[in-house]
């Protein structure tokens, strides 16, 4: 077997400040903010399929009652409320007791603040507009180009470049006859939003003539 086949395997990794060899996940800034997120939406799932029995009500009496007592109270509460199709029907109780609430709403708790508050925290911390979210309230031709441009050159690229280092420190070398001969490159030239604007360029080369760097004839053959 060829021995440059051979090489031990490697990976990139992302700088940890904490570990210098260990690295650190993209996702380890934003974890918590995903755990609620997700902690949130299990919450209102759990609402809605089992809302009559909610979490948050404390029933009271007057008495103490017995094990049995408590027993038989929650088998017929489960029995006449359990289930989203059972829900908000009328409660009826016994002399002496009182239901008291416990907790806040989805309102007091502001549910779908947090929940937008998680998708900005996400879109912040790995370069993403909000707009390749999906989140398009503000969103208008203008600056969503804008977004996009943003989106390669400050997301997309700065990883790219991270893998390109990635191959050029580990794997091209082990193809080299003579060290730096061969290097790993992304194409980028097909991408649109990598690329100056047709007018752009020609406000470019309209200054560019008019300052006198190159002549009519050489801003015509570039364009």
């Amino acid at each position: 077997m060829d021995s440059r086949l051979s090489f031990r395997k490697r990976w990139s990794r992302h700088f940890n400040p904490v570990e210098e060899f260990g690295g650190l996940s993209a996702v380890a800034p934003v974890r918590l903010a995903v755990d609620m997120g997700a902690e949130a939406l299990r919450f209102n799932r759990n609402f809605f399929s089992n809302s009559a029995v909610p979490g948050d009500l404390a029933v009271t009496t007057q008495e103490t009652p017995t094990d049995d007592e408590v027993s038989e109270f929650y088998e017929r509460w489960e029995a006449r409320f359990k289930g989203a199709g059972r829900a908000h029907l009328p409660l009826l109780l016994s002399r002496g007791m009182d239901v008291k609430r416990l907790g806040q709403s989805h309102r007091d708790m502001e549910f779908l603040a947090g929940l937008r508050w998680t998708v900005d925290k996400v879109s912040r911390v790995f370069g993403v507009p909000k707009a390749f979210l999906a989140q398009l309230e503000d969103a208008t031709l203008a600056n969503v180009d804008a977004q996009e441009r943003f989106f390669w050159r400050n997301t997309v690229v700065p990883e790219l470049r991270l893998i390109e280092d990635a191959l050029n420190r580990s794997l091209t070398p082990l193809f080299d006859e003579f060290p730096g001969q061969r290097r790993v490159q992304f194409d980028l030239s097909a991408i649109e939003a990598l690329q100056e604007s047709e007018n752009d360029r020609i406000d470019r080369l309209v200054k560019l003539v008019q300052a006198g760097v190159v002549s009519v004839e050489e801003a015509r053959g570039r364009l």
